[in-house]
């Protein structure tokens, strides 16, 4: 006998990427239909903690999921561990569906019980990226290119997001260097990187490519490669023997408003960058310096010739 259907719905109280007043819509609807359902306060935050109830509801056999782009839901429960069978799950996207026709359809195939609100907002904000592993070939340049220990490598040698708590809050840059548009971060605006599928027909990589690498000054391949990224943002502060105080602002305005940047990353980057000395070692305080293998610093501590 299969076990009646389930309906999950993310009230994504930190960002309210759905809208607030058409998520309560929904909920109050529901509700008053006598339709069972269980809402969470934020998807994001059980993905990143690995919440068990996730590996609960993904075992239903009828689930039905009121969230955000179907693509960043499934990628968010492969991230606790647990898949969504396409067969068993249907999926509706809150974020820029029509809300009335979202209700009408849980109503209609919905199961009469209780309702259960789950979870309140904590401290931390649940902004960390999650990544689609139909698009990624395992590049590493995230792994490489990202300053804070997101990112690590599993044992069978995959990148994966190790740190999510050490996402920096409202950055999407790791996104951006992507070649294959495989990280997602779920509370961002703009598409493909909030979820949404990729436009394979529209999608411009060199072009981005090619003004990131202008206003870094280099082949953005090599600068990762070589383990630069932690002077990447602060490029202007650093080159002050090539560029007028002018011309820093302009570069770092640049980078701020081209690639969504937050000012609190820049500043951060800035007074987080090592000395000369941490340089001329490899900079020994990366936190991916154990596990990349592409780190200018070489394993077994051996400086770069």
């Amino acid at each position: 006998m299969s076990q009646p259907s389930k309906i999950l719905v993310c009230r994504c109280d930190y960002y309210h990427m759905v809208p607030e007043a058409a998520c309560t819509h929904l909920v109050e609807a529901l509700g008053l239909a006598g339709i069972s359902f269980e809402s969470v306060a934020d998807l994001c935050e059980l993905a990143a903690n690995k919440d068990p109830v996730l590996t609960e509801l993904g075992g239903t056999d009828q689930l039905k999921i009121v969230a955000c782009f179907p693509r960043a839901v499934r990628w968010l429960f492969c991230r606790a561990g647990a898949p969504l069978d396409d067969d068993r799950v249907e999926l509706f996207n809150a974020r820029t569906g029509d809300i009335d026709e979202i209700i009408g359809a849980l109503i209609a195939s919905g199961t009469p019980g209780p309702v259960s609100h789950a979870g309140q907002k904590g401290d931390w904000i649940p902004w960390f990226p999650v990544i689609d592993y139909d698009r990624c070939v395992n590049c590493k340049q995230c792994l490489n290119f990202c300053l804070f220990g997101v990112f690590a490598l599993s044992d069978n040698d995959a990148v994966e997001v190790a740190k999510p708590d050490g996402c920096k809050t409202n950055c999407p840059a790791c996104a951006r260097v992507c070649p294959q548009r495989a990280i997602i971060f779920p509370k961002y605006e703009k598409s493909p990187i909030n979820g949404d599928e990729v436009d394979e027909s529209t999608l411009d990589d060199e072009k981005e490519r090619s003004e990131l690498e202008e206003l870094l000054g280099g082949d953005i391949h090599e600068v990762i490669r070589k383990r630069k990224a932690r002077k990447l943002f602060a490029r202007a502060e650093e080159d002050a023997d090539e560029l007028s105080a002018q011309q820093k602002l302009s570069r770092l305005a640049q980078l701020q408003s081209q690639f969504d940047i937050p000012q609190e990353v820049l500043d951060s980057l800035s007074q987080d960058r090592p000395g000369k000395e941490d340089s001329a070692t490899g900079g020994s305080d990366c936190p991916n310096a154990d596990i990349c293998p592409r780190d200018c610093q070489k394993q077994g501590g051996e400086q770069e010739k």
